[in-house]
């Protein structure tokens, strides 16, 4: 595959140390681009591999950003949005996952000067960004063909739960590939909406309510007040949210990679373990099991078995373990 002293390498191993140098999880502000440089065999080769994901903090008239490499882009964060996109995003044919700050329903798939996704596009993963509860074009953009792959959808980052609520009673029939679903808690406001949703024919394997820990007093907070409906539902996680607010944005991205990179563990990753230790009787208190609960305390909870078996589960949990038990 290249040249080289000694004998070769084989290819496949050339390619996943080439790989492995070409991306950068741990800053993904500021990607490896030097490698490109390296010979006209790599630039082509990894070209695809660099810009397979990228991150950016704002788009302006500034950016410098290449046209010809959108087609290569397949996940994709972007914060503050200064500039129309529409030249940018008429090239990302390839895009499945997406995350930002700072678009709305309309910026995506709308009329106005943007109208940034292709037609083509089918997004699986889509990180909502704050505000989109309350635009009126949320309800008929989403059930577009550009979403009508998608399977995971995160609206924690909402401004108004309520809102939320209502946007996805109005969009989950039209949403028919969604398993997984990540919102706000739900207040007694809003138990009405949420039962629609929980009654709602759908593919919904996994629905996450998420409360930021400066909110939680009590894990047993709001437990109270579910209904029958809500306890018996197999399919609701809680977790509390624990990220900073100093670091909140870059942590919120990390989450998103982490889907991408598999090099931590995300939310989903954590919905579907609880799932399975709640199904196989592994809490130590039965009623924990569908209380709120904090990440690094999930050691505390199981019992031994469980945490035996979710040491098991991969490279990565037994990590965490490990770690959260040091700690």
């Amino acid at each position: 595959m290249y040249d080289v002293e000694g004998p070769p390498l084989p290819p496949e191993l050339v390619h996943y140390i080439f790989e492995l140098a070409a991306t950068n999880p741990d800053d993904p502000y500021h990607p490896h681009l030097h490698i490109l440089l390296v010979c006209k065999l790599i630039y082509q080769e990894f070209k695809p591999v660099i810009y397979r994901t990228v991150v950016l903090e704002d788009y302006s008239e500034l950016t410098e950003f290449p046209l010809d490499a959108c087609r290569y882009i397949q996940n994709l964060s972007i914060d503050a949005v200064r500039w129309p996109m529409k030249d940018f995003f008429s090239h990302c044919t390839t895009l499945k996952s997406f995350h930002s700050y700072d678009l709305s329903p309309d910026d995506l798939s709308g009329d106005d000067e943007f109208n940034m996704l292709p037609p083509s596009t089918r997004l699986t993963s889509l990180w909502a960004p704050p505000g989109w509860e309350t635009s009126r074009a949320c309800d008929r953009v989403l059930v577009r063909d550009q979403f009508v792959h998608l399977t995971h959808l995160n609206t924690v980052h909402g401004l108004s739960a309520l809102s939320m609520l209502r946007m996805l009673v109005n969009t989950l029939g039209g949403l028919k590939s969604l398993t997984h679903l990540a919102m706000q808690y739900v207040s007694l406001d809003g138990m009405g909406l949420f039962e629609q949703i929980l009654t709602t024919q759908s593919a919904l394997k996994v629905i996450v309510l998420v409360r930021y820990d400066w909110h939680m007093q009590d894990p047993e907070y709001d437990v109270d007040y579910m209904t029958p409906l809500q306890k018996e539902d197999e399919r609701i996680v809680r977790l509390v949210d624990d990220t900073s607010d100093d670091e909140y944005e870059s942590q919120v991205v990390d989450e998103w990679l982490a889907r991408i990179y598999r090099h931590r563990l995300d939310l989903w990753d954590f919905a579907e373990a609880l799932k399975e230790a709640r199904r196989d009787g592994h809490f130590r208190d039965p009623r924990r099991a569908t209380g709120w609960i904090f990440r690094e305390c999930l050691w505390e909870l199981l019992s031994s078995e469980g945490v035996a078996k979710l040491s098991r589960r991969s490279e990565l949990w037994y990590e965490y373990l490990d770690y959260t038990k040091e700690w």
